[in-house]
């Protein structure tokens, strides 16, 4: 008995040993009869739970059963075959299937404008037919223009998606973000592929970058030409270039670069500003082909928008109509606006020829004066020569309101040029004016030795019955314009007379304005005429005063005895007194006025019509006022002080004058030229930002004759106009705009005087559209003195840029300006419908071992990949220990033979 224990712990130990011993040995490489049969554990470490079964064995030994020993022994075998299965059902069994992988597969249609509709029938043919042999695998299909979209699968999995185009996006062409939206359609798990059906005019994304993440997706990439020999006829304007340094008036050139894909009669057409001005036929070969316009000119400076237009002669040999149009922006350099206003305006030749070559002069007559400030900011320059400052009828040229205008035009910048003559400064009724005040560098007092008054007037008026009413109203109107035309110092008395005589207004100063007019006004007709008494009057008026020129006008419209009348105009001829004498009406006695004008050295004026009576006191005045003109030939002399002004740069010497207007200099005046009698012949005075002059000769050929015949005549007034011009102080910083792929650029490089970039600036600017809406951005730095900005366009037409640089966080002190702009002529999906670009998809897709134009038996090829597919055996090994485990309970409780011993 104890020999068997033995035997029986014998067969436990040495197979256990050696079950160590050979797991320790071997490991997982013992299993290698598992694997022929394809059998794999998940966890073969759980074998070593096997060791159990040896030990159950030795339990047996020990038993107390007293069932029959090969029961007992067929209970310990179906116990540890339970044991192993429940083993190995922890290492998890499993045998490896190797399955087909599945394909999956997108067709991305192009629909965009360059694919021609026989091009896009042929493209719904191209999907009907995958749909015809695809069989089995799943087909997205995506059409796509500038965006992409998914088409539904056919309903019942039947007939095949509708190919049309995009209503609004097909303009451009996106092949990238199309391949893009594939990527979330195609099963991880599946082997993918991707046919693009294109021309391969791609105008945004980048397919070719895409290409390399299709790659990282095991994507295989096929693509379908759709180019071919279906593209239609097509005629395009290229490119405009214009001929650098446009001047106003100048011929230049225009190079027009046109392009077709076969040979096409076409009529093109330049217009500026939208006025057509030249028309070309052209015969066009395929390729590109310049078309030149010469001598084309534009009449004015500033901003013009050219447009060139080519259309064919046949209209369905050409495609597209929108890339017919080009249109560009040339900005010509504009001349200065000079406002010429001449009181004389058949004497404006001189003058006008010597500005028109580098002005742009407009002349007007002496009512041409602006009346607003804002009307007058339209001109650099305003000229105003020998213009009175009434006209006819008492007519204002020059009101006060146009000389406040006049104030603040110059005191903004502008330039105010008074020029002389017989109309103009004191003779032309502007003493004590706005204009004299506050605007002139001159006071139109000429200068007087002894303060001696220039002139001392006496106005003799008929009062009597006949001249009541309408006569009398006019001869009050006459007296009272003369006041307002006299120099201050003047002196001026009024004696009226009927039957007797009345001294209205006693020798005193014109600057007396308002209370002489106050007394003028009180005058009133009524009595018969007796002229003598009141001509004496005025005769011992002026014999008691000293002025330099005594003078009397005399005005009636009626009879009155002649008697020592004519003694009378010798005596005041004699005491340097002149008489000018006015016949009003058929009843006044003509010949006795005609006398004793022509005795006292004056002038006789006749009239029918009353409303004269004004006109002729008024010329009756400037006659007198030229007493402060001047009329010898003189040579002007340049004061040293200003001989280096740019006005007098490479004249050489003056020429000499005929005459001027004599005047004082104001004391903040600056004489840049003065006559041989130390007066004013060019001063000027500074108005805010701007100048005003005097020139107190003329510019015409009475006074100025040896100029207006200089050769330096022109140089002169150029620059003394150019050299008074503000100057632009602000630095012009260059700025460029392009457009990438439909993202407007614009980028801007500030760089100081000292060639240091400047860092930190606000670049505050404004985008104007083609429609021309304003659209106001900011420019944001990139890099030192580079700034930049973009945005994405959609609209095609001129996109034009002005901007304004500040120092960081301020509003004032502008440091620049830049200026720039863009032509978006068309779809650039148009610009490309001349051809396919059908090897940008061959080289793209032959990076991913794809094929140009395979069959379908190549598209839908099976798959050479294959997958794994794991299936678990864990599973039947617990059924089988649990179908043992129910035999052993039966072993363990049931004899199966023989007798069971109870004693």
């Amino acid at each position: 008995m104890r020999f068997g224990k033995l035997v029986a712990y014998l067969l436990v130990i040495v197979p256990t040993a050696g079950l160590v011993w050979l797991g320790l040995q071997y490991g997982e490489t013992g299993l290698f009869w598992l694997k022929q049969w394809d059998i794999e554990l998940a966890h073969p470490d759980y074998l070593w739970a096997a060791l159990i079964v040896p030990w159950l064995w030795l339990v047996r030994i020990h038993t107390l059963s007293d069932l029959p020993l090969a029961q007992q022994l067929l209970g310990a075998l179906i116990r540890s075959v339970i044991v192993l299965a429940i083993v190995f059902s922890l290492t998890e069994p499993y045998t490896t299937l190797n399955d087909p992988v599945p394909i999956s597969t997108a067709i991305l249609v192009d629909v965009s404008d360059s694919i021609s509709d026989e091009s896009l029938a042929k493209a719904q043919q191209f999907v009907d037919e995958a749909f015809l042999h695809k069989g089995d695998t799943d087909v997205a299909v995506i059409t796509f223009a500038a965006r992409p979209t998914t088409l539904p699968k056919p309903a019942n999995g039947t007939g095949t998606p509708t190919i049309a185009r995009h209503s609004h996006d097909g303009a451009n062409t996106d092949i990238q973000s199309a391949l893009r939206l594939s990527y979330g359609m195609l099963p991880h798990t599946a082997d993918k592929r991707v046919i693009v059906v294109s021309d391969g005019n791609e105008t945004r994304g980048n397919f070719s970058n895409e290409v390399a993440t299709a790659a990282s997706f095991d994507i295989a990439l096929f693509s379908h030409d759709l180019g071919g020999d279906t593209i239609p006829g097509e005629l395009l304007v290229r490119s405009v270039e214009v001929s650098p340094d446009i001047k106003p008036r100048v011929p230049f050139g225009v190079t027009v670069t046109l392009e077709a894909n076969r040979s096409i009669a076409a009529q093109c057409s330049l217009s500026i500003n939208g006025e057509k001005i030249h028309n070309k036929d052209i015969a066009l070969v395929a390729g590109k082909q310049p078309l030149h316009f010469d001598n084309v000119t534009v009449p004015k400076g500033g901003e013009k928008n050219l447009e060139v237009n080519c259309q064919p002669e046949i209209p369905n040999e050409d495609r597209f109509q929108t890339n017919n149009t080009y249109k560009v922006i040339v900005m010509v350099p504009e001349k200065p606006r000079i406002l010429y206003v001449e009181g004389n305006p058949k004497q404006t030749r001189d003058l006008y020829a010597a500005l028109a070559g580098e002005f742009d002069v407009e002349v007007r007559g002496p009512s041409g004066i602006p009346g607003s400030t804002s009307e007058m900011s339209s001109f650099d320059a305003i000229i105003v020569s020998d213009v009175p400052q009434k006209g006819r009828l008492h007519y204002e040229n020059f009101s006060y309101n146009q000389m406040g205008a006049v104030r603040n035009y110059v005191s903004n910048g502008g330039i105010f040029i008074m020029a002389g003559g017989e109309k103009s400064f004191g003779p032309g009724g502007y003493t004590g004016s706005l204009l004299e005040r506050e605007v002139l560098p001159v006071t139109l007092e000429a200068e007087r030795s002894n303060d001696i008054p220039g002139l001392a007037l006496v106005l003799v008026l008929d009062k009597s019955g006949s001249m009541s009413g309408t006569k009398m109203e006019l001869a009050k109107d006459a007296a009272k314009a003369t006041v307002s035309v006299l120099q201050p110092d003047d002196l001026l008395g009024v004696i009226a007379f009927d039957a007797r005589f009345d001294t209205t207004v006693s020798l005193e100063r014109a600057a007396n304005f308002y209370r002489i007019q106050s007394k003028l006004s009180r005058l009133t007709a009524g009595g018969g005429t007796s002229i003598f008494p009141a001509l004496d009057a005025a005769f011992e008026q002026l014999v008691e005063v000293e002025a330099q020129l005594k003078h009397v006008i005399l005005l009636t419209d009626g009879q009155a005895s002649s008697d020592g009348i004519l003694d009378l105009a010798r005596r005041m001829m004699a005491a340097k007194i002149t008489v000018t004498t006015v016949a009003v009406g058929d009843d006044a006695d003509s010949g006795l006025l005609a006398n004793v004008a022509t005795i006292a050295g004056g002038r006789f004026y006749r009239t029918r019509d009353p409303r004269n009576i004004p006109k002729i006191f008024m010329k009756e005045t400037v006659e007198l006022g030229k007493q402060t003109i001047v009329e010898d030939r003189f040579q002007p002399r340049l004061s040293p002080r200003f001989a280096r002004l740019q006005m007098f740069r490479g004249l050489g010497g003056l020429p000499p004058l005929d005459g001027y207007v004599s005047t004082k200099a104001k004391p903040r005046a600056e004489v840049l030229l003065s006559s041989h009698k130390g007066e004013p012949i060019l001063a000027r005075v500074r108005i805010g930002t701007g100048w005003s002059y005097a020139w107190t000769s003329d510019v015409k050929a009475k006074w100025a004759y040896p100029w207006v015949n200089w050769a330096g005549y022109p140089k002169f007034w150029r620059q003394l106009i150019r050299g008074s011009m503000p100057f632009d102080q602000e630095m012009s910083f260059p700025m460029t705009m392009r457009i990438e792929r439909g993202v407007l650029v614009t980028e801007l490089d500030a760089v100081g005087a000292d060639d240091q970039f400047l860092n930190g600036l606000s670049v505050r600017a404004t985008l104007t559209q083609p429609d021309g809406t304003e659209l106001p951005f900011n420019l944001r730095q990139e890099a030192s003195g580079r700034y930049e900005w973009r945005l994405p366009i959609n609209d095609f037409g001129l996109y034009t840029v002005s901007a304004e640089l500040f120092h960081q966080g301020t509003d004032e002190g502008t440091i620049g300006k830049a200026e720039a702009f863009v032509t978006n002529p068309y779809p650039e999906e148009h610009a490309l419908a001349l051809r396919n670009n059908s090897q940008y998809l061959n080289t793209a897709v032959s990076l991913t071992n794809g094929k140009t134009n395979p069959t379908w038996a190549e598209f839908f090829a099976p798959s050479k990949r294959k997958t794994a597919r794991k299936i678990p055996r864990w599973g039947d090994l617990l059924y089988l220990s649990l179908g043992l485990f129910v035999v052993d309970v039966l072993l363990r409780r049931v004899r199966l033979w023989g007798k069971t011993d109870l004693g």
